[in-house]
């Protein structure tokens, strides 16, 4: 290894007037080190191996140009500032690892518009890499916007990134280690994302999977003394086509996965961004958990996915969409649930308001309420906390298609979310042929991928009878089965599995089971065939979610068919008392209603807008009529 000096006056070692002699000498294991500032008139090609010491030196980019380029080598950077002009960028990466320490990046002036502000750091990998590419920065100031594209891993540690004047930076990679940094406008994209010890002064997204620790929000306009212009600068970073990330915020989570410990908040001298400001900001379907956090006042705001407070105080004025979120109370306080209770049905809420089923509700409610308690205990310390003391929750739900096994499975899962037992609002629908693989040897890890992508939530598994191995088959049922128990095991408190299927094919493979499986499911529900008078209830239903308009007579019509219809199937030893039923014979109807409105439209058309909509959507007599004969003619034919 040898040093090459740029400038200055060398005793030992090799001496160069510019830096591009220095990169043409050295080799792998070379370090060169400045001497001087530096004016770069062309891009320098970083090399493999060496190591640039800025010795506390400047470069300043060419306009227009890269200041270093580096494709598909790993190298070092440190003790430098580097000065952007504009239209330039400071490093541009191509399958690449580069470690940057002590290395400030910033505009060469401060009166570059939008237009010619560039990402100073641009990075991405092109092709599978033969080594882990990515970026390290350590002890780093870099005030303009960065764009990282799917690297292997970024690390960052004690650095500031961002500013109130830069566009928002963007981080994607595999893994991003980010710890005790300063961040302003700037989204953190990893399928593994670590933060720890970070603070956000402005726009701090996170998105993908995360596990955070300590992370600070804070803002004081006056305390870091924004100047009306760079505050400007700063909302005007915000006008983008989402108009959702127009508002200007501290913490936001977009299409997340994890979960945050000790989330906390400081704000101050808000200045004119005061009417557009919220603390937090949860969206895109994210699926989040605050752990041991106090959340001041402040405004908050939660327009889809899955919140859930554990050990939390939270004091936020939040906005939210009833109809797109659910709320998780885990010991905690919060305004949320006091909205969430006069706005938005809990998943009990949504069980009573389902038609018929009496029996399966009342018992689906003890167990929700059993163990939800239990939670409760546990959580503050009255029951013990490991896995071997929880009780198994797994169920069977029995019955005919089409009555209401998957709706009610799903509800199940998100009141036990509600309360707390599961850490996840997850509903996973499996049928045998998502565990079972042809080779032998593979079944196993096939099953065992699919038990725990339910993990945190409910499997539910349909046709579970299908799972019973036939005489003379070379099925690998019996392994699948195998592992699905052992899994259950292992995540007793952290899964659900519901087993659905018809009555007498389930009877029978409970019957059959040597493997102990009819001890671990202890709860059978049995899933009864609708009423006539339910079967209307639900027919109605689905008319009026179509938008459908009739009248009385009409009405009556459409419920003498469901009478007619069901009795009909039930003599031609069909199904007659399920909501699949009832969706054939909607379906009918409607086509009925739209074979007369497309004889018709020449007419329909001559009306206004207000009639027209009532003719389009109005159903009558002779639709019905036609609707039932359609299916009394199928019913003969299925029976011949």
């Amino acid at each position: 290894m040898s040093t090459i000096h740029v400038g200055g006056i060398v005793v030992f070692g090799t001496r160069c007037k510019t830096l591009e002699e220095a990169f043409a000498k050295a080799f792998q294991g070379d370090e060169i080190v400045l001497h001087k500032n530096i004016f770069l008139n062309t891009n320098i090609p970083l090399k493999n191996g060496v190591i640039l010491k800025g010795n506390g030196h400047t470069i300043t980019t060419n306009k227009k140009q890269y200041g270093f380029i580096a494709i598909g080598i790993q190298a070092e950077i440190e003790d430098l500032t580097i000065k952007v002009s504009k239209q330039s960028a400071a490093i541009y990466a191509e399958n690449s690892n580069l470690q940057l320490e002590h290395v400030k990046i910033s505009y060469a002036k401060s009166n570059y518009n939008a237009r010619e502000k560039f990402n100073v750091i641009q990075m991405v990998d092109k092709k599978k890499p033969t080594f882990e590419t990515g970026l390290g920065l350590y002890d780093c100031t870099i005030e303009p916007s960065i764009l990282i594209n799917y690297v292997v891993k970024v690390q960052i540690v004690s650095s500031a990134i961002g500013s109130y004047t830069a566009k928002m930076s963007g981080i994607r990679a595999e893994q991003i280690i980010s710890q005790n940094n300063e961040y302003i406008n700037i989204f953190l994209n990893g399928k593994q994302t670590f933060s720890e010890g970070d603070t956000s002064h402005g726009n701090l997204m996170f998105m993908s999977f995360a596990r955070i620790t300590h992370l600070l929000g804070k803002i004081d306009l006056e305390e870091q003394k924004v100047t009306n212009k760079e505050l400007r600068s700063y909302v005007e970073v915000q006008n983008t086509d989402n108009a959702l990330l127009n508002r200007t915020c501290l913490v936001r989570f977009n299409k997340f996965k994890g979960q945050v410990i000790d989330l906390q908040f400081s704000v101050g001298a808000l200045g004119s961004l005061a009417d557009n400001f919220s603390l937090l900001e949860i969206m895109g379907n994210s699926d989040l958990t605050i752990k041991d956090s106090v959340l001041p006042e402040g405004r908050a705001l939660f327009y889809q996915g899955n919140l859930a407070l554990e050990n939390t105080q939270d004091e936020l004025d939040w906005e939210y969409s009833p109809t797109e979120t659910t709320v998780a109370n885990r010991n905690s306080t919060s305004k949320l649930f006091n909205a969430s209770q006069n706005q938005q049905q809990s998943a009990i809420e949504k069980l009573n308001t389902l038609i018929g089923q009496t029996t399966v509700k009342t018992r689906l409610k003890e167990i929700i309420s059993t163990a939800t308690m239990q939670n409760y205990r546990r959580i503050n310390g009255m029951a013990k906390n490991d896995s071997d003391s929880q009780f198994s929750n797994h169920m069977v739900f029995a019955g005919d298609a089409g009555t209401g096994k998957t709706t009610f499975g799903k509800l199940v899962a998100q009141a036990l979310y509600e309360g707390g037992v599961l850490k996840e609002n997850k509903f996973v629908y499996a049928e045998v042929k998502d565990f079972v693989d042809k080779y032998v040897g593979a079944t196993r890890e096939k099953a065992h991928q699919k038990v725990m992508s339910a993990l945190n939530g409910v499997l539910f598994i349909d046709e579970a009878y299908g799972f019973a191995e036939q005489p003379g088959s070379t099925s690998h049922n019996h392994e699948a089965i195998q592992q699905i128990i052992t899994d259950m095991e292992a995540n007793r408190d952290k899964l659900i599995v519901i087993l659905a299927g018809y009555t007498r094919d389930m009877k029978e493979f409970f019957a059959s089971d040597n493997e102990g499986l009819p001890s671990r499911f202890n709860t059978w529900i049995e899933f009864e065939n609708y009423s006539v008078n339910e079967l209307c209830q639900i027919m109605q239903l689905q008319l009026d979610n179509q938008g459908a308009l009739y009248d009385e007579a009409t009405l009556s019509i459409l419920q003498q068919g469901v009478a007619k219809l069901s009795e009909e199937a039930k003599t031609n030893g069909r199904s007659n008392g399920n909501g699949r039923f009832v969706r054939n014979y909607v379906q009918k109807v409607l086509e009925s209603r739209d074979t007369r409105l497309a004889e018709n439209i020449s007419e329909i058309n001559n009306y206004d807008a207000s009639r027209k909509a009532q003719l389009l959507n109005m159903i009558i007599p002779t639709d019905v009529k036609r609707a039932i004969n359609t299916l009394h003619d199928q019913y003969q034919i299925f029976n011949s």
